[in-house]
């Protein structure tokens, strides 16, 4: 059966920026050299730009849940967002065209100077990231992101899917006091959701 498509979907972490996530594929499809990118090495490179995040600062790039997927790790959210599960016109869709089989495409519009919601240190981490997966094509990125030796907070879901907590990653890339960085995002989400309380009785 078909998932419904929602304009603000109810799970959506409070936290959790479509137009940013939507520029994250964008970059990487321009650094792919053309204005497309294969929807799996996409997916990949979110969850390990997310990742070396966490490494750096403790906290990702893109606030959403993660998943362990056959192929490896995910970011939920925006796979679904890909999937064209949710919309978000003015950050999503002004950016990515609708999937297409296994690529999603950049809009006609769209070019490299519309890239605006990431911070200097997160456009360094970004071309770090590139430079050292760039190169790789998707199966074989999918493949290295389920080894143990290289992503160990990824488990074998047996076909199906399991959560990847933010604790679990933050503990596998050596973050120091992994619980005080999850202590931090919480009071972020908290703050979001008040101010966001606050615009809609207003």
């Amino acid at each position: 059966m078909d998932m419904p498509v929602r304009n603000t979907p109810f799970d959506q972490d409070e936290l959790y920026n479509p137009r940013k996530a939507a520029q994250l594929i964008a970059y990487f499809a321009l650094r792919e050299g053309g204005r497309a990118i294969e929807v799996l090495k996409a997916v990949k490179l979110a969850y390990l730009a997310d990742r070396e995040s966490l490494r750096r600062w403790g906290t990702p790039i893109l606030h959403e849940p993660r998943a362990s997927l056959p192929l490896g790790p995910v970011n939920r959210t925006t796979l679904d967002y890909i999937d064209g599960k949710h919309v978000d016109p003015s950050g999503w869709n002004s950016t990515l065209l609708p999937r297409e089989k296994k690529v999603i495409r950049l809009q006609p519009t769209f070019v490299a100077e519309d890239i605006d919601e990431f911070s200097d240190g997160e456009v360094d981490l970004l071309n770090d990231v590139w430079r050292k997966f760039g190169s790789y094509k998707s199966f074989p990125l999918a493949i290295w992101t389920h080894k143990a030796s290289n992503v160990p907070e990824w488990k074998d879901p047996n076909g199906s899917s399991k959560p990847i907590e933010l604790i679990d990653i933050l503990r596998a890339v050596g973050f120091p006091n992994p619980d005080a960085a999850i202590e931090r995002i919480e009071e972020q989400r908290v703050i979001e959701r008040t101010f966001r309380n606050l615009e809609c009785q207003g």
